[in-house]
């Protein structure tokens, strides 16, 4: 029989919400994470992409009713009518007869030169057709889309613009626009408008007293409506990540700020050229999306590089780069140690050239690799991607060239490794740490004597920065679980005692077991299961998980468990050596 069979609390990176992450045992929502970040992040999806979480950019998708909406001579009726996914969440929305526009309206920030879809899941009531309207604002005023609810069908269309309707049963239907941007700005990007033909003309004022069924609203990049994702906030959604390969995890990071400005857009002014141009969004890049920049040498013998003054405090350089003709390059910086180093694009290797920093390259698919610097500088410093010619080659190699590349991505972070992808445009942005929080485990019957059983991965670079906290509840009495370095150390806060020396563990499983007095911590070492045991003296009740990762370190959790009884040797030794 499974352990977790018997375990009280299990918590899996299966089923999870904005705000929430749910626990799988028990199921009636008391043993649910709270899970805040307050801002978007990426990670790496099922197909290996990196992506946004969450990547539709629409706020409240599923109430027409939120402020967040303005309505425009129409009224938004919530929970109205049943949904495409069965819940009676969806809105009716009802002009109100005067002669003019009768739209519901979301603003949201958009980037020129990116293609963006908008879709919305639609379904007649007493009026049969509906628009979706990119704002004459950043997109070009030919852009709109018109459909007939009533025969499932796409009506006109402006320039400049695709569409797709699709039928999701009992009536509904998902309409979808793609168009792309011609200005940046946190301006209307998203109109649905209640017509009277599909042959409207864009924005036509009309007198319509009737209604149709709306639900699920989204806005996402590139030219493919993606899945449907609610949202509320969009700041608290738990990252479920694929990046270890194998079943997912759960991504948590500290708190991090990419300075590396307009990140994937080396065309751009703000990325100073040497002999070589860049041609914007020529290839696909890990997003799946087509938003990678072709970069071509010049031709002529010299130092080929794309440059940006980041502002003082980076520790960490990283860009996903793609070998096009161009095999070799390096990342290097301005700063008094000289950091350096070249990356193979082939074969997906890294090498130090400088001193005080190390590189390492991480394998993204299809030709993807990010190279990694990082650095013990702090000043102000100039962030270098060059052409070389080797491994071994030095700063600023000059050479004969007119070989290309992909670039995407770029990041400079303070920081002593590099965390997931934060995009940027025209300033900086900063991703919150990740924090779960759980409390009061004796609310799942553990009393004095428990197991904690937990699948953990932790960033090797990260020195004795906190995880989580097992304690009472007024505090007293702890124990407190601590990164170093990739080892797991656990504190006892009781007599300030410190049981485990560092040891270095072969998995990525542990056990602790907790009796009232003594503790113990199951790990693999040397292919077989150990043990580490302490006593505190005298019988303790620490029953109270305090936020599980901390905002000091980068954790990726496959599992966690709460068994509500000491489990034996064996018990714990089967689970660890699994």
């Amino acid at each position: 029989m499974s352990l977790l069979t018997t375990a009280s609390l299990v918590v899996t990176p299966n089923a999870y919400k904005e705000g929430k992450l749910y626990s799988v045992i028990p199921s009636d929502g008391s043993g649910d994470f709270t899970f805040t970040r307050a801002t978007t992040g990426t990670r790496v999806n099922e197909a290996g992409l990196v992506e946004l979480v969450p990547y539709n950019l629409m706020k409240y998708s599923e109430q027409f009713d939120n402020a967040i909406y303005t309505k425009g001579n129409v009224t938004a009726t919530a929970n109205s009518e049943t949904a495409p996914n069965g819940t009676l969440t969806a809105d009716t929305i009802t002009g109100n007869g005067s002669s003019s526009l009768h739209s519901v309206i979301q603003n949201s920030s958009i980037v020129s030169g990116t293609t963006y879809t908008t879709s919305i899941y639609a379904k007649k009531g007493t009026n049969n057709f509906v628009q979706i309207v990119g704002s004459s604002v950043i997109y070009p005023a030919t852009v709109f889309a018109n459909f007939d609810l009533e025969n499932g069908v796409v009506g006109s269309l402006g320039a400049a613009t695709t569409s797709s309707i699709e039928s999701v049963g009992n009536g509904w239907y998902r309409c979808s626009m793609t168009a792309t941007a011609t200005v940046s700005a946190t301006s209307a990007a998203f109109f649905v408008i209640l017509i009277d033909n599909a042959s409207s003309s864009r924005a036509e004022v009309n007198t319509l007293a009737t209604s149709v069924y709306l639900w699920g609203a989204q806005l996402v990049e590139g030219t493919n409506a993606l899945p449907y994702q609610k949202t509320e906030t969009r700041l608290n959604i738990p990252r479920i990540d694929y990046s270890l390969g194998g079943c997912p995890n759960i991504l948590l990071e500290p708190q991090r700020t990419n300075i590396a400005l307009q990140s994937s857009s080396f065309d751009s002014a703000t990325w100073t050229k040497s002999a070589l141009t860049v041609t914007a969004n020529n290839a696909i890049s890990p997003s799946g999306v087509q938003d990678a920049d072709l970069v071509t040498a010049n031709g002529a013998t010299s130092q080929h590089y794309v440059l940006q003054t980041v502002t003082a405090g980076a520790k960490t350089y990283s860009v996903f780069a793609k070998m096009g003709t161009q095999r070799y390059i390096q990342i290097l910086t301005s700063g008094t140690a000289a950091p350096v180093a070249n990356f193979d694009l082939q074969d997906g290797v890294a090498n130090m050239v400088g001193s005080n920093s190390t590189a390492s390259i991480e394998d993204f698919g299809n030709g993807w690799y990010r190279c990694i610097l990082q650095t013990n500088d702090s000043l102000a410093e100039n962030f270098y991607i060059n052409y070389v010619n080797s491994l071994v080659a030095g700063r600023f190699q000059s050479i004969l060239s007119s070989d290309t590349l992909y670039l995407w991505g770029a990041q400079a972070e303070v920081g002593s490794y590099a965390t997931s992808y934060i995009p940027t445009t025209t300033a900086s942005v900063t991703r919150n740490a990740d924090t779960t929080v759980e409390k009061d485990l004796t609310s799942f019957g553990i009393g004095n004597s428990y197991t904690l059983l937990f699948d953990l991965t932790m960033a090797t670079e990260d020195y004795n920065r906190i995880i989580f906290y097992l304690k009472n509840s007024a505090g007293a009495d702890s124990f407190t679980f601590r990164n170093f370095s990739g080892i797991l150390r656990v504190y006892d806060h009781i007599g300030s005692t410190y049981p485990f020396a560092a040891y270095t563990n072969e998995s990525t499983k542990w056990a602790f077991r907790f009796d009232g007095v003594d503790y113990s911590l199951f790990r693999v070492s040397g292919g077989v299961a150990v043990k580490n045991t302490a006593t505190l003296g005298t019988a303790r009740n620490i029953g109270y998980l305090n936020e599980f990762i901390t905002s000091g370190t980068k954790a990726s959790l496959k599992l966690l468990a709460i068994e509500p009884s000491a489990l034996t040797d064996a018990e714990c030794e089967q689970f660890v050596i699994s």
